[in-house]
């Protein structure tokens, strides 16, 4: 259900999204957040099964972020993987997942 985030394409201001217990958020969704990857510099994505480690590599795009907090998604299975590839693509970013500095 991500027909809701092209809009967000032409902001030059959008600095944080908090997407937190939104159950109609999913991969898909996470994948278009890189039309803001210039401006977004905070951004929450929490309690939410439909997120998976393939959606959250998609916010390796996101240069400009500078806070990821992650916690409460039952769909990464694989997590220190896919922070680790988090941690090699956004280097100057602060991310914590489950309230874990990673």
């Amino acid at each position: 259900m991500h027909r809701g985030f092209p809009h967000l394409k032409g902001l030059k201001h959008l600095k944080k999204i908090v997407l937190n217990k939104a159950p109609y958020v999913d991969d898909a969704c996470l994948y278009q957040l890189k039309c803001v990857k210039e401006t977004l510099e905070v951004l929450q994505v929490s309690e939410n099964g439909s997120i998976t480690d393939a959606g959250l590599l998609y916010l390796k795009e996101l240069k400009s972020l500078q806070k990821l907090l992650v916690y409460g998604l039952p769909g990464v299975v694989e997590k220190e993987k896919t922070l680790r590839q988090l941690r090699e693509a956004l280097k100057d970013c602060q991310i914590k997942f489950n309230g874990e500095d990673f």
